[in-house]
């Protein structure tokens, strides 16, 4: 059985944990057992989690920023450096994981809220984009669901960048030519999924929970049916390597 870690950055009331969980499991089409998670907030993973994945991957992180003075982040950063970024095993960042990957190798990470993308946008990939196995039959343009103020300024030496937006022009890399991966949008959400997450964080954006999301912000919210055909394209790397 292939095992895949989705280590969640989420504190331990935010109700999105579970619904980010059920997403990547969807995405990434396992059944069973096959998802482990593991909440880095709580403590490091041991040893015995990390050795039997298959795959990791990082997802969101609703109340965190990766600058922050947070001591779980210090010892996230020093995981990220010793583990994830070698490529031993596939990796996958979203969003926040993207960011994370990116900082902990020294990548430049600012908040930029007037390039804040919330909502449904159009990602383009790029040349060595269109030719990477993580967007294997996706177009050149593609809507994408996203949520952030945060955003990966510089990349590491030897690190590609496969796709940008309008707003952003760093929405996915690869770190070389290893199976590690990082896209600052989510694909693992489609448009209902983003607006429940709208919606659950709707004070943070200046809006009173619990009350019906605006017309104008409806709006910013349209389907996107094919980033999920990325995390297929994750999970089928991650299973022709473990059977090789």
């Amino acid at each position: 059985m292939t095992t895949f870690v989705l280590f969640q950055a989420r504190r331990s009331d935010d109700p999105m944990a579970i619904h980010e969980q059920d997403c990547v499991r969807r995405g990434l089409e396992l059944e069973g057992d096959e998802l482990a998670i593991w909440n880095l907030v709580d403590s490091a993973p041991p040893q015995e989690v990390l050795d039997a994945a298959d795959a990791y991957l990082i997802g969101g992180s609703g109340a965190f920023h990766v600058f922050d003075d947070e001591p779980w982040l210090k010892r996230t950063f020093a995981l990220c450096r010793d583990r994830f970024v070698s490529g031993e095993k596939p990796f996958l960042g979203l969003c926040f994981g993207h960011q994370l990957l990116a900082a902990a190798a020294g990548a430049k990470v600012i908040n930029d809220p007037e390039r804040e993308e919330v909502g449904t946008f159009e990602v383009e990939l790029t040349a060595a984009g269109q030719s990477d196995p993580l967007f294997e039959g996706l177009p050149a343009r593609f809507l994408a669901q996203l949520g952030h103020s945060d955003r990966v300024h510089t990349l590491p030496e030897h690190w590609v960048t496969l796709a940008f937006s309008q707003r952003v022009d760093l929405q996915a890399y690869r770190v070389a030519n290893l199976p590690v991966w990082g896209v600052q949008f989510h694909p693992e959400l489609e448009r209902q999924d983003n607006v429940l997450r709208f919606r659950s964080y709707a004070e943070h954006y200046g809006l009173p929970k619990g009350q019906p999301l605006p017309p104008e912000t409806m709006a910013r919210f349209q389907d996107s049916p094919l980033p999920h055909r990325i995390l297929k394209c994750f999970a089928n790397v991650v299973r022709e390597g473990a059977s090789s």
